[in-house]
């Protein structure tokens, strides 16, 4: 064989295996594609983040009934100069633990937040391992 069809025959193969691993970047791409698709729904989110979607839907609900109970309060035909102030019903006992639950959510909330703000800064910091060409002054904190 002479070194012209050497040549050749290791350009076909070097060509094969280009062909080959583009099919094989195209398959993966369409496979992050799908995954990351199903991960920004609204079930794939809540799948992931159970805790926290039933902590900010209670968050969204609580603001949404004081609104509510607001426009209500303010739109009552009976609502006249005369009208006795309200009486607060609630006991010292209930007061507290309203204050107790309120501070729990709030900082199961914020623990929450910070969990997965740390988890997405290790994962940054992991691929950027994977690429040592890129600079890494964020990931020193960690």
């Amino acid at each position: 064989m002479s070194d012209l069809e050497a040549i050749a025959a290791h350009r076909q193969a070097l060509e094969r295996t280009i062909e080959v691993r583009k099919a094989r970047l195209k398959t993966r791409k369409n496979l992050l594609k799908s995954e990351l698709h199903a991960r920004l729904t609204p079930k794939g989110i809540v799948l992931r983040f159970p805790i926290t979607t039933v902590v900010v839907a209670f968050g969204i609900g609580w603001v949404a009934g004081r609104a509510t109970r607001a426009l209500i309060t303010l739109q009552s035909p009976y609502t006249s100069s005369q009208a006795t102030p309200r009486r607060s019903m609630t006991s010292p006992l209930m007061q507290t633990l309203k204050e107790i639950a309120l501070q729990t959510l709030t900082n199961v909330a914020l623990n929450k937040t910070r969990e997965f703000l740390v988890s997405r800064m290790n994962r940054s910091c992991a691929q950027r391992d994977d690429f040592p060409h890129i600079s890494k002054p964020s990931c020193a904190m960690s």
